[in-house]
């Protein structure tokens, strides 16, 4: 997979500017239809602007973080790329800059994109000059598997083209050729290849329900100590298993001798709200919760590879947020287990929905989740199984605009990921709302003004 490693693992520009993320020892594995291979006929001259692609399928849920094409010496010009649905829907586009003279090039998604298994997809690429690589007569018939066994090519006009200098789904087949197109794919294997749970974490999972009040909630001990109840600003931490990066904790004001809960924010990619901690939307966070006797804590994303962002690097992030929060939170302050929530907006909210509360949630016992601007998901099950008890208590609000998509500000389809997200964690037995208001894309969302309502409903004022 020597042609995978450079520029793959994507980026996204969902808050603040364009981000990469390097491969990492603890990220999911990324998989590819052709490892160091390289076409015979490199410089197949046709002379009219075509998009050229391969038809493909993942055997696993995951997400496509980069696309990637063979350039020949003469094949020049600006090249575009994108993902189609079996249907034709373009679900991702890329523009490859800082290209070598040959060889592979790659170019990552503004954010992955996420596939289901075994249905087909179209990955594609511009040739403006209508020079490109093309071995014909390639696949006559057969399919080709990743090194791995998590993609496979789509049998029967598996190499496609459509003539257009403009990205444009491709149909016709000619010849059984190969295009040599290729995809970065991420199956949802992380929970297999995170690095060992730091020691701090609780020995043994929560696998049962804990006994439940009177008043519904969940029981969970608590027993940090020695918290300053102060505000505290970048603040320095190096999670045991690695990663090293800083947070912010408002506890100012709040009264140990009541039930104190926990808020856990969660920065969208350019981590720009971070940057700001005393104006803007922590401020606004941190007295909301204050008013319901909540920590506020803002974690920064260890990844660093570009920019900053929460989704990209599961396999890090996961364990670092966690051994973090179990440190200088659940081990420094007496937090309620049953009030918890997480707050993410962008990249913040595609890793609680796509990882962290799938992978974590034993490491609380109730509370809920505003999820803005995003909130993708995948079907694959939790390495340790949810239970009834965490369901009834764990709410999860989706809230994003419904201009939120292709040709808002990003090239991003926030709102179908919400959508989506919203479905998939209601169909596994959760209790999920959702407000998707019209005509609000993806920077004009009022995350302080609803996360005051979702918690209004749980924890009224007395």
């Amino acid at each position: 997979m020597n042609k995978l490693l450079t520029g793959l693992l994507a980026a996204s520009a969902m808050v603040a500017g364009t981000l990469t993320m390097a491969p990492s020892a603890y990220a999911a594995p990324v998989s590819g239809l052709w490892t160091n291979e390289a076409p015979l006929t490199q410089n197949y001259v046709d002379g009219r602007a075509i998009n050229v692609g391969v038809r493909f399928k993942p055997k696993k849920p995951g997400v496509v973080t980069a696309i990637e094409f063979y350039k020949g010496t003469r094949d020049t010009g600006i090249h575009t790329g994108a993902l189609w649905s079996s249907t034709g829907t373009k679900l991702g586009a890329v523009t490859f800059t800082n290209e070598t003279a040959s060889g592979w090039q790659s170019a990552t998604f503004a954010t992955p994109v996420v596939l289901a298994a075994d249905q087909t997809y179209t990955v594609s690429y511009t040739s403006p000059r209508g020079i490109f690589s093309r071995d014909g007569g390639y696949f006559s018939g057969r399919t080709i598997n990743s090194a791995d066994g998590a993609l496979s090519t789509v049998a029967g006009n598996t190499g496609v083209y459509r003539y257009g200098s403009q990205d444009a789904f491709p149909t016709a087949s000619r010849g059984d050729a190969n295009y040599w197109v290729d995809v970065a794919f991420q199956a949802d294997d992380v929970p297999e290849v995170l690095p060992p749970a730091p020691v701090v974490v609780p020995p043994a999972p929560v696998v049962v329900p804990p006994p439940a009040t009177p008043g519904g909630l969940l029981v969970c001990p608590t027993n940090g100590t020695g918290g300053a109840f102060t505000d505290r600003f970048n603040q320095s931490f190096t999670a045991p298993a690695g990663g090293t990066s800083q947070f912010h904790i408002y506890a100012a004001g709040i009264d140990p001798t009541k039930p104190v809960g926990l808020l856990v924010q969660l920065h969208g990619d350019g981590a720009y709200e971070f940057g700001r901690p005393s104006a803007g939307k922590l401020l606004s966070m941190a007295a909301i919760a204050k008013e319901r006797n909540m920590i506020l804590v803002s974690v920064k994303s260890p990844d660093r590879a570009g920019s900053v962002t929460w989704w990209e690097d599961a396999g890090v992030n996961v364990p670092f947020l966690q051994a973090l929060l179990d440190t200088e939170v659940y081990g420094k302050y007496n937090v309620e287990k049953n009030k918890v929530w997480l707050s993410g907006y962008s990249g913040g909210a595609e890793f609680i929905s796509l990882y962290y509360v799938k992978r974590q949630h034993h490491t609380f016992c109730g509370g809920g989740a505003l999820i803005s601007g995003g909130g993708s998901v995948t079907q694959a099950s939790p390495a340790v199984p949810f239970t009834s008890g965490f369901k009834g208590n764990f709410r999860m609000h989706f809230y994003t605009g419904q201009d939120d998509g292709v040709g808002s500000p990003i090239n991003w389809n926030g709102y179908t990921a919400a959508q989506s997200g919203a479905t998939q964690w209601r169909d596994r037995g959760f209790s999920v709302t959702t407000d998707f208001p019209a005509g609000i894309d993806h920077y004009e969302l009022d995350e302080p003004r609803v996360l005051r309502e979702q918690l209004a409903k749980v924890y009224p004022l007395r």
